[in-house]
């Protein structure tokens, strides 16, 4: 099993009670690192990051939905191979696949995806990614149009 320092907001967690660096392992440690890979620029010396996030500006709907899709698909296909090379990732924080991906533009010019996916051991992991950066899942139906936000359990 392997542990990341805990990322709130874009900050380093420390925590009020101890002062000290607060730490992420298991399935908050994958949600983590795929929400890091969703959110940070596509590198290709490391062959880590999000192409999506190499639009200067905000991703506007006159970006395919296809490309969004191939985008988001191809840095989660990246992670994944990186973690295979990884022996002390444990089935709670390594990836299988991808169970759920789904791209909404809307006429504000925002392009929002979720995207699950599942860890080793079975369990689904959610990540809802709008306009380069994370927003809780709480917020998931009140997003998506009507016809997809039934689709979507968010608890």
């Amino acid at each position: 099993m392997s542990y990341s320092l805990k990322i709130s907001d874009g900050d380093i967690d420390i925590g009020s009670a101890t002062g000290r660096f607060s730490t992420v392992r298991g399935y908050e440690k994958l949600s983590q690192d795929v929400g890091e890979v969703l959110l940070i620029k596509y590198d290709p010396s490391t062959d880590y990051g999000n192409e999506l996030i190499d639009f200067d500006l905000v991703p506007s709907s006159s970006i395919a939905t296809s490309n969004i899709n191939r985008m988001v698909s191809d840095s989660i296909g990246r992670f994944q191979a990186i973690q295979q090379h990884q022996s002390n990732l444990s089935y709670d924080e390594k990836m299988s696949h991808i169970g759920q991906l789904i791209v909404v533009p809307n006429n504000h010019g925002d392009v929002y995806f979720y995207v699950s996916v599942v860890a080793a051991d079975g369990e689904s992991i959610e990540k809802m990614i709008s306009a380069g950066k994370a927003i809780p899942l709480t917020k998931l139906n009140q997003t998506l149009p009507p016809s997809l936000a039934g689709s979507i359990k968010v608890e």
